[in-house]
């Protein structure tokens, strides 16, 4: 069995040496890279020509930019060709790292277990410190066979949706890929980990933080803001026509599900309402989302005690944007409270 660690690569430079290191470093050292430039503008590119020339288990792949998820399916790809149905790969962010034992005590799992999907724990990090260890009291530790389980998981908890948490056979990787999946920067991940649910046979949450996750304040999940933002619910609707055409799930776990989607989107709304822009952009978005299809029956379904959700139902969307201003500024206040204290 070897692990294949597949790495897109975009303005990384900064962070991909420490990156790469940290999987040469491993304990267990069976294992290839795939190192996806994905157009990168800065030096990445040519580091990771610099990787490759230097060992042979490094490969280095140069594409125009597609976006996380159209990176990913380069190295997915790669990886299929030339690796084998009960190899291991493992997703790695450009600016994260593995921790030195992660291959070793991943391959001691699957041995043990005969896991087909593998669920790893992160500490978060900043400059090489760790901000918040991997909270194993609210994390889902155990094995997993039953389907239904699994979806009610992975599905309506959103510390599952990272790829980099999973380690799967290349049996559950797919060849199909999807083209209007490309443009989508917020929730890919989720996306790209459906056929892994889909044809898990046996899936083990570990107790143990093997993954380094990085705090970059330049990382394409914090760095979206309001011109980088697009309204869709391509995400949330093609896991809910998913789960129907699973037939595992009755009702109650729809209905259970159903509210996990209005958190969701709730969420959207508050990031859209607190853009660091003018009052007519953030409306005009918000509006757009309440005449979106999957989320205007998302929104539809709001109990009344739901605030957010009913202001979109009027329309009130100059209130929503007026409390997300001062939600903005009191998030500006509390950092630079937290920059001046010692």
């Amino acid at each position: 069995m070897k692990f294949y660690i597949a790495i897109p690569v975009y303005k990384a430079e900064a962070f991909l040496s420490d990156c790469v290191s940290s999987v040469l470093n491993q304990t267990c050292q069976d294992f290839e890279i795939v190192l996806v430039d994905d157009g990168s503008p800065d030096g990445s590119g040519r580091l990771c020509d610099e990787f490759a020339a230097r060992d042979g288990r490094i490969h280095a792949i140069h594409q125009k930019n597609t976006g996380p998820y159209g990176a990913r399916r380069t190295a997915i790809h790669f990886i299929l060709d030339h690796g084998s149905p009960e190899d291991r790969a493992v997703f790695l962010d450009a600016d994260d790292s593995l921790k030195p034992e992660a291959l070793e005590t991943l391959a001691r799992c699957i041995r043990e277990t005969g896991a087909d999907l593998v669920f790893l724990g992160e500490d978060q990090v900043y400059e090489g410190e760790v901000l918040r260890p991997f909270p194993r009291d609210m994390a889902y530790i155990g094995t997993v066979t039953d389907r239904r389980q699994l979806y009610k998981i992975v599905f309506q908890d959103g510390w599952y949706n990272p790829l980099w948490k999973k380690v799967p056979a290349l049996s559950l990787l797919p060849r199909e890929d999807h083209p209007e999946f490309y443009p989508v920067r917020f929730g890919e991940d989720l996306l790209q980990s459906i056929p892994l649910y889909r044809d898990c046979r046996k899936a083990v949450f570990l107790a143990d933080s093997l993954y380094n996750y990085t705090q970059n304040p330049n990382s394409a999940t914090n760095g979206l803001g309001y011109e980088k933002y697009r309204v869709t619910s391509l995400v949330p609707e093609t896991c809910w026509n998913f789960l129907n055409s699973q037939n595992v799930w009755n009702s109650e776990d729809f209905e259970e599900y159903m509210g996990w989607l209005r958190r969701l989107t709730r969420f959207q709304i508050w990031l859209v309402a607190k853009f660091a822009t003018s009052a007519v952009n953030r409306c005009a978005l918000l509006k757009a989302i309440s005449q979106d299809g999957f989320y205007a029956k998302i929104i539809a379904t709001a109990p009344k005690e739901d605030r957010c959700l009913t202001l979109m139902q009027k329309g009130r969307y100059r209130t929503l944007c007026t409390i997300g201003t001062a939600m903005r500024k009191l998030g500006d206040v509390r950092r630079w409270v937290r920059k001046k204290l010692p």
